[in-house]
């Protein structure tokens, strides 16, 4: 929990605190009468937007002078999103009055950051606002060309971001990747070990994966089945030390075997053998 806000400190006396609590929900009441009331007379009055607006801010003053002011705002489940980014998009400062802010429009901004993905807003009266946010979390970036992007948990891409930032991340390339790359590294991580060795992956076909290791070895994956393939590969690699030998190419998309194809990674030549 992180308070961009705080509220100042306060030396009045405590029977004075009570009695404000006490009429508290009284003065919300009429105060939101009191802006609806002068939007509805400038309205049937004909009077020009420029002169409502005028009257509505004049009332809100008002009702801040009365105490319905942010005073605070406390903001939880914020990892990434920048402190001033979150208050340009709530539109507030110290003093802003309540009634002026809408919280369906303040979580409608707040989600058009880039890595917001939900977010609550809830005024407490007299002068508290709360934010919760669920922020988007990293999974891979999509390649296309020289272009690249930060794409999400659900293939959506977070925009704004610079990928250059997430070194660590699986490069996927390929038309259809980033609805797919979910389920690749799922089926990666359910062998972490050899997953550390994946470099990049590509959607080939829209159906299927091909994934390079860090040596340059490109292993085939097959359509369906893709975390079974992974896992041959995985107990292979530990009994036989597969990838230690001079193999350019892993085709696993046979059910029963694994094709392995020898040659320098990269080198258009070579030869294929089998390993039931």
């Amino acid at each position: 929990m992180r308070r961009l806000i705080r509220p100042a400190s306060s030396r009045r006396p405590a029977e004075r605190a009570a009695r404000r609590r006490t009429v508290l929900r009284g003065v919300i009441a009429v105060a939101a009468l009191a802006v609806l009331a002068a939007g509805t007379w400038a309205v049937r009055a004909g009077l020009p937007g420029m002169v409502l607006e005028r009257a509505r801010a004049g009332v809100l003053a008002a009702t801040a002078d009365a105490g319905l002011a942010v005073a605070s705002v406390t903001v939880t489940g914020r990892q990434r999103t920048e402190d001033p980014a979150i208050l340009d998009a709530l539109g507030v400062d110290q003093g802003t009055p309540m009634l002026a802010i809408d919280p369906a429009t303040a979580r409608t901004r707040l989600r058009n950051l880039p890595w917001v993905a939900r977010a609550r807003v809830e005024r407490r009266f007299p002068g508290k606002l709360l934010v919760r946010l669920h922020e988007r979390e990293p999974m891979a970036v999509h390649t296309r060309g020289e272009a690249a992007r930060l794409i999400d948990w659900r293939g959506k891409p977070i925009r704004g971001v610079d990928p250059a930032g997430f070194p660590e991340l699986l490069r996927v390339t390929g038309a259809g990747a980033p609805a797919h790359a979910r389920d690749l590294l799922r089926a990666l991580q359910a062998q972490p070990v050899l997953a550390e060795r994946v470099a990049r992956a590509r959607w080939v076909a829209g159906r299927r994966w091909e994934v390079r290791l860090h040596n340059g070895v490109r292993v085939a994956l097959p359509a369906d089945g893709a975390a079974d393939a992974w896992t041959r590969l995985a107990r292979l690699e530990r009994e036989k030390r597969v990838l230690q030998r001079d193999i350019k190419r892993i085709d696993l998309r046979p059910a029963q075997r694994i094709v392995l194809e020898r040659g320098t990674p990269g080198d258009a030549s070579g030869e294929r053998r089998r390993n039931g």
